[in-house]
């Protein structure tokens, strides 16, 4: 498909510009899904690998479940433009279990009020690294995704009102429900800093 578009289709960039009236010496055209420039930039990485000039390693990448493969946003049907999010884990214990909260502002920890979890969400219990660790079911596969090692998955009852202690601050706080919560956003567990938020200020929804 890709060479068709760059070669044939009438949207193709070289129709366009003699459309347009560009005179161009096209004896020398290539694009980057011919084979020649494909195998001259895997030659180009390898010698720069040998070089030491570029290592392998692991970095977060967009990802397709569905095929196992990284993607780019020329891959999508829809979801253009959405960027890699990077959140912080606080880990907020209970019993023998840990509620990981993802954040992206973790020094906000010191005015945490509550855990807000979805009630209408089935939460579990899943072994991770070590851990017993409570998340929406939704996350468990993202954990997986991400390199977690998750073992023994169960089902668990949520007890809405029970405290769970807070990390640095070693407070305790409630778990409330509150249906505004999403299971499919990083562990569907949420902590509650209201602070400016005035809707989060109100009781539990």
């Amino acid at each position: 498909f890709a060479t068709h578009f760059a070669r044939e289709s009438e949207l193709s960039y070289r129709k366009g510009m003699e459309w347009l009236g560009y005179s161009i010496d096209w004896r020398r055209e290539f694009t980057t899904v011919d084979p020649s420039y494909s195998k001259f930039i895997a030659w180009q990485y390898h010698k720069l690998y040998d070089a030491g000039l570029i290592v392998k390693g692991k970095h977060p990448v967009k990802w397709c479940p569905g095929c196992g493969n990284p993607v780019t946003d020329h891959d999508l049907l829809e979801g253009e433009g959405v960027g890699i999010v990077e959140f912080t884990l606080l880990k907020y214990k209970i019993d023998d279990y840990v509620l990981p909260a993802a954040t992206l502002r973790p020094e906000t920890v010191f005015g945490v009020t509550n855990l807000w979890l979805n009630p209408d969400v089935k939460y579990v219990s899943a072994q991770v690294n070590g851990e017993r660790w409570i998340v929406s079911e939704q996350a468990v596969k993202k954990l997986r995704d991400q390199g977690y090692q998750v073992g023994e998955v169960s089902s668990i009852r949520i007890n809405f009102g029970r405290e769970v202690e807070v990390p640095l601050t070693h407070k305790r706080v409630p778990i409330l429900p509150a249906k505004f919560v999403d299971p499919d956003n990083a562990t569907g567990v949420v902590g509650s800093v209201p602070s400016h938020r005035l809707n989060l200020a109100g009781p539990p929804i």
